[in-house]
């Protein structure tokens, strides 16, 4: 994944990599988009739905309560299929505005400290995001939302295509997050250089790794379990977001009140 280029890029200047950083951050509502943990549910409402009205349909008409459960499963599919294209498509955007606002971050700081005359205090924090940087550029590869969820509901190639979807949502969040967390942290110490206030938010949720082998082996024996595993990759991008904003809101704060 080449690293994404900033439209303020070779600007040379604080200012223009401070009015990019806020125009990247202004973005966030589009890309880091919140579903809910209870959206899990709605499949599972129209197979238990569609089987209940189903048997009492069978008794009266054979053909009408073979008819309503399969009408029933279907739906359940396309609720499905459309979850995992929410949960790739979002990954995705979250991952190019972040990558993005990184990339800013970087040319903020290397300016500023230079521009201020203390580049040789803020160099070794830049350095070290830069190393964050490219550690997620390494490890981040966005994935086709439409074409996966095609292949997800294809008969004979989609339990590959869902094994290896699933795989990619449920490492994605934990990893993802710890790095931007240390990225976050040697941008704290690199503001606090310019004369900024910490950036560092205290009330950042902790994502706990999620074992991937565990949860295919589970599901393979229990598959209502199913349920729990993409109940957990919802939430676990939803608290990456407000781990996020909780860091974009006192940035934000800071450079308004760089002037």
């Amino acid at each position: 994944m080449p690293p994404p280029t900033s439209p303020f890029a070779g600007w040379g200047s604080s200012a223009r990599a401070k009015e990019a950083l806020l125009m990247t951050m202004g973005r966030r509502q589009q890309t880091d988009v919140k579903i809910s943990e209870y959206w899990i549910l709605l499949p599972v409402v129209a197979v238990v739905a569609s089987y209940v009205l189903g048997i009492i349909a069978f008794i009266y008409d054979v053909p009408i309560g073979f008819l309503v459960a399969v009408v029933g499963t279907i739906i359940a599919i396309i609720l499905i299929a459309f979850l995992i294209y929410q949960l790739l498509k979002r990954r995705n955007e979250h991952m190019a505005r972040e990558a993005q606002l990184r990339r800013e971050l970087m040319d903020y700081f290397r300016f500023r400290g230079e521009e201020m005359g203390i580049a040789n205090r803020t160099g070794p924090y830049v350095q070290a995001m830069q190393a964050f940087d490219r550690g997620s550029l390494m490890h981040e590869e966005p994935q086709s939302a439409l074409l996966w969820t095609i292949l997800c509901i294809i008969p004979g190639i989609n339990i590959v295509a869902i094994v290896l979807t699933l795989f990619w949502l449920t490492d994605y969040a934990p990893g993802h997050d710890r790095r931007f967390y240390g990225f976050v942290q040697n941008t704290s110490y690199a503001a606090e250089q310019v004369g900024m206030g910490r950036l560092l938010p205290g009330a950042w949720k902790s994502i706990s790794e999620r074992s991937y082998v565990l949860y295919l082996i589970i599901t393979i024996l229990l598959p209502v379990f199913a349920i729990w595993w993409f109940y957990v990759l919802i939430k676990d991008l939803n608290d990456h977001f407000d781990n996020e904003w909780l860091f974009e809101d006192m940035l934000m704060a800071e450079l308004r009140k760089a002037g």
